[in-house]
């Protein structure tokens, strides 16, 4: 068994904030397809007010529904792209960051070991504690869960140990469940 845990933004750096709100639209479709080149980067920019004035700005970051990072370091965790992730290019605060436009989606939910919501069409929009049996995802370093409005990105140990590894600052990662 493999422990799951969900990609949170670390509250003790800087958020980040589009410049633009009518640029949200631009996200919804994030983590659900491959855009394929038809993707304009977005401004964004780190939220400047008196709870920020003393925290730092990450190299990492949680842009729902997607994971972010620096240009600088994105080789840290992927030197080459193996298809599970669409990297995408983003401003923030004028930095070259790329938002990681997760492919991977895992099937293999275990309904009864599980403790999800669901909206009034049955997609899952709330996950608690997740049960999975689906070996697909086994070699991926993060994914969503099929069947949910995947908003949230779930990543297995090894990600978790790269990223403490590499040094990432700005996401923090909470134990929520088992691939079995």
């Amino acid at each position: 068994m493999t422990k799951i845990c969900r990609i949170d933004p670390d509250n003790d750096y800087k958020a980040i904030v589009l410049c633009d709100v009518s640029d949200w639209k631009k996200l919804n479709d994030l983590n659900k397809k491959r855009y394929h080149g038809n993707w304009e980067a977005i401004q964004f920019r780190f939220a400047e007010d008196k709870k920020s004035d003393s925290k730092f700005e990450p190299n990492a970051a949680i842009i729902v529904p997607c994971l972010a990072v620096r240009a600088d370091i994105v080789e840290d965790f992927f030197p080459e792209n193996t298809g599970e992730v669409e990297l995408l290019p983003i401003k923030i605060s004028g930095q070259d960051w790329l938002i990681f436009n997760c492919l991977a989606s895992a099937s293999g939910l275990n309904v009864d070991e599980s403790v999800v919501f669901r909206d009034s069409t049955g997609i899952i929009f709330l996950i608690q504690k997740v049960v999975i049996h689906d070996q697909s995802v086994e070699d991926k370093l993060f994914f969503t869960i099929e069947g949910s409005n995947k908003s949230t990105i779930f990543a297995l140990e090894r990600f978790v140990t790269l990223a403490n590894e590499k040094g990432v600052k700005g996401i923090t990662f909470a134990p929520i469940g088992i691939l079995k």
